[in-house]
């Protein structure tokens, strides 16, 4: 990289000014944020939440998926359908988990408790599991149980997918090539909690949205299935 020389006096003229692209801070508060250095941290202004609360405060459990080797994995993946699922970073889309997961033949007793809870948030995303079922999450995931006496899991979802939600985790992420995302800079981001009633209008619309998404996906999938069947040879 070369830098011109309007590029070098921009720089010196940013070392002694805080705007939107430079800030002084303290050693102190470099410390509180475990020394990282990302300017997301520093330079994003955090925005004033209503009823703001830690996140930490709705959460019940926190968890890394399982970590299973490949060969293992193959071992066990079934070719027909069974009660168990395996959820992989691969099979999240667009903030909507896929309905074709693979199949398990067995669980080892082991990774039970890697397996994904009814309403549980997994990164920024909620998983519904029906009754009877087994999901178990990659090693690459995190599975958050939430208190729903306090939190629906779809507004917390509609929060975080928000520009107001990513800006608060962009804020916490480390790393500069890979962003990751640690666990006690997660707990601490302020979310709203207004009272359930008022979750349950935003979660409701949230969660008609997806579905609308969901149909829509389906119907691009199938005209695209149609594009090999449109032309046909002349008998």
């Amino acid at each position: 990289n070369v830098l011109s020389d309007e590029n070098v006096s921009k720089i010196i003229e940013l070392l002694n000014t805080d705007d939107d692209n430079s800030k002084l801070v303290s050693v102190n508060e470099v410390t509180e944020n475990e020394y990282t250095l990302n300017p997301s941290r520093y330079l994003q202004k955090e925005k004033v939440i209503k009823n703001g609360v830690p996140f930490e405060s709705v959460i019940k459990n926190i968890t890394r998926g399982a970590q299973i080797k490949a060969t293992i994995l193959d071992e066990i993946v079934s070719d027909e359908p069974t009660n168990m699922q395996y959820l992989m970073l691969a099979n999240l889309q667009d903030g909507i988990i896929s309905d074709d997961l693979p199949y398990l033949k067995e669980m080892d007793p082991k990774y039970e408790k890697y397996c994904i809870k009814n309403g549980s948030l997994v990164i920024s995303k909620n998983v519904s599991v029906k009754e009877g079922n087994k999901i178990l999450a990659n090693g690459n995931l995190y599975v958050i149980e939430l208190d729903e006496d306090k939190i629906n899991p779809y507004f917390l979802k509609a929060y975080l997918e928000s520009e107001n939600g990513k800006a608060a985790l962009s804020r916490v992420a480390v790393g500069a090539t890979l962003l990751n995302l640690p666990v006690e800079g997660l707990k601490k981001i302020t979310i709203p909690l207004p009272d359930l009633k008022s979750q349950k209008i935003v979660a409701d619309k949230y969660y008609a949205k997806i579905n609308e998404i969901k149909e829509l996906k389906y119907k691009l999938e199938k005209a695209t299935a149609e594009l090999e069947h449109i032309y046909t040879e002349e008998k």
